[in-house]
């Protein structure tokens, strides 16, 4: 399984992972992009699907405790996913002329 983070900025991380991950395996991978956060700023949302590894406890509080906003976006997932399927190469000067949205980071 790959996990990945992305941001204005572009993608962060891309971790794979072997097995299942539970919910100490994403306190160890949220820890890993604490030094981005530090780095770049901490005005983020995880967007998640109410796995129930993404609502556990443990999880739960790491996030309050690292001040990281949770929320249930699964409609902008399904709508990301749709627009990789119908993407076709008519589409490509949209994605060429949005490639410098994030020039500030």
């Amino acid at each position: 399984m790959l996990w990945g983070a992305i941001t204005a900025c572009g993608p962060v991380a891309l971790i794979r992972v072997d097995g299942r991950i539970d919910s100490g395996a994403y306190e160890v991978l949220f820890e890993r992009l604490l030094p981005y956060l530090e780095k770049h700023g901490r005005d983020l949302v995880f967007q998640q699907d109410k796995c129930l590894v993404h609502t556990s406890r443990r999880l739960g509080q790491f996030f309050w405790r690292e001040g990281i906003e949770v929320r249930f976006l699964l409609n902008s997932i399904l709508i990301f996913l749709f627009s990789i399927f119908k993407f076709t190469r008519a589409d490509q000067s949209v994605v060429e002329s949005s490639e410098n949205v994030a020039e500030g980071c």
